[in-house]
Parts: C-alpha cells; structure tokens; sequence
C-alpha cells in the first residue's frame, strides 16, 4: 500500500456475538471477552469480524465495549465492533466530541455467517492461564496459587472506569507483602481525574507503583517479572516471554481480580 498498489484483505465472514443479561457484581467486560476466548480461542475468529449486539450491549459503557473489542485481537479477528448508539453520543458528549457522534448499527434484517450468544448475568471472574489467552479457566478453579506480582492497566484495562474499580478495593487495605502492585493509567486525563477525585491516593497507600501512561510491563519493557515468578495481569497477551522473563508464569485477569489477589497474595475470586 505504502508503494502505492493495491492492498488485498480477504472478506472476513460477520460473526454475531449477541450479549443479553447484565453482568453481576465484581464481573467486568475483561470476564466477557474472556469467555468469547474460552469459547472459540486464539484461532476462531481468523478471517472473520465479531460484531457484537444484543439488549446486553445497552448495559455496556464505551470503555467496557473498548475493552472486549481491543482483547478481539487475541481471537484472530480482523476487527471487532459495537454500534455507535446514543451510549456513545453521551460518551462523546462528555469528552466535548458530540458533534463527531454517527448513528452506526447494524441492519434490522442483517444476515451473520455465525452466531455466539452469551448471557452476561450467568458469567463468573474468568482467568487466562499460561501461556495463551486461549486457555481461560474460572477463577475459582485456580484460587490460592501464590502471586508475585500484579499489573493493572495496558490498552486492555486502563481506563478510569477500571482505575476507580480498582482504587476502592484496596482503600483501607494493604498490597500482600509477598507480592507487588503496579498500575498504569491509560490517559493523562484518567490520571488528572484520579488525583482530583483522591481515589490515586488509595492505590499508593496500599503500596502500588504507578507507571506512566505508556507501554510497559506489558510487552517486558520495564519490571519484568523474577525467575519463575507468577504474575496476575489485566493485560490482553500471556504468550511465552512476554512478560520479559521467560520462565514467568502469566494469568490474564480483570481490574476487580487483579486488586482483590493483590491484597491477598494469592490468585482469589472477587
């Protein structure tokens, strides 16, 4: 493309990820992208487009939608979507964009090559075990291993929506003194909302390390794990050696997990 010739894509086929129910307390949208993994793995969606809809979509807010279609990418898909509806006016409303706001949805008539239905009420906090997001678990059926480390943020699970989640679990509380907490902010905005709001000040009290809004432990740059260490991430990748320590065990997990495990020191259900 860059050489000025044509770039050929393949037509992915539409995969119909249709979402009812709401989810329950302490379960996130990371648990809900999880899912669609433990259903059809890192190589299911290859060549094809998830386009979620539903009346569970009405329960979902920009950043949780952003989310599951930016965790998309680790089922091989060529892109995900959500409609543009009037949640994502508001959205764009309170970030002074409304004017960019456009109606997108699908056709009432729409014919989808595949359908995957999921109830958001009937889902548990869900983990990826090593070393492939593809291998997700329940969360109750690994509690109690020890963990090293926690890392809250990446592009995956960074948002103020997250942050806030997270923040409030660990008021009060203390990270577990066996383990580390990192946290990185996925705006300077979110940062700016979190000191406003004081909820910033309940994380460093508890002992967690903020990083700076950019890429970090998440592609190994930077704390990367010890040897053979275990480490909880809400980040979307636990390939082998990503972390930046080869010998690193990695489990993929959402914001209410991850806080809830540091405070204990070991992988627990919220």
């Amino acid at each position: 493309a860059m050489a000025g010739e044509a770039f050929y894509l393949k037509m992915p086929k539409v995969v119909n990820v249709f979402l009812t129910g709401k989810l329950p307390d302490f379960v996130s949208a990371k648990d809900v992208i999880l899912e669609v993994l433990r259903r059809i793995g890192v190589k299911g969606a290859v060549n094809k487009v998830l386009e979620y809809t539903g009346p569970g979509i009405k329960t979902l807010s920009v950043p949780e939608r952003g989310t599951i279609t930016n965790m998309g990418t680790e089922t091989g898909a060529t892109t995900s979507i959500f409609p543009s509806d009037e949640i994502t006016k508001d959205f764009l409303i309170a970030q002074e964009r409304g004017t960019q706001w456009v109606l997108l949805e699908p056709d009432e008539d729409a014919v989808y090559d595949e359908t995957i239905e999921i109830n958001l009420s009937e889902l548990v906090p869900l983990v990826a075990t090593p070393h492939s997001p593809g291998n997700v678990k329940t969360v109750k059926e690994i509690e109690g291993l020890k963990v090293d480390q926690v890392c809250i943020g990446s592009c995956t699970n960074s948002t103020l929506r997250d942050l806030k989640i997270s923040a409030n679990i660990l008021k009060g509380k203390t990270v577990n003194e066996h383990s580390v907490l990192t946290v990185s902010p996925g705006s300077r905005q979110v940062v700016d909302h979190m000191i406003n709001s004081g909820e910033m000040a309940y994380l460093i009290e508890a002992g967690a390390r903020i990083l700076e809004n950019a890429c970090g432990p998440c592609i190994g740059m930077g704390l990367a794990p010890k040897t053979d260490a275990v480490t909880l991430r809400t980040f979307n990748r636990n390939f082998l050696g990503r972390s930046g320590t080869k010998s690193a065990q990695a489990y993929l997990v959402s914001p209410e997990t991850a806080a809830v495990s540091a405070i204990h020191g070991k992988i627990t259900d919220p």
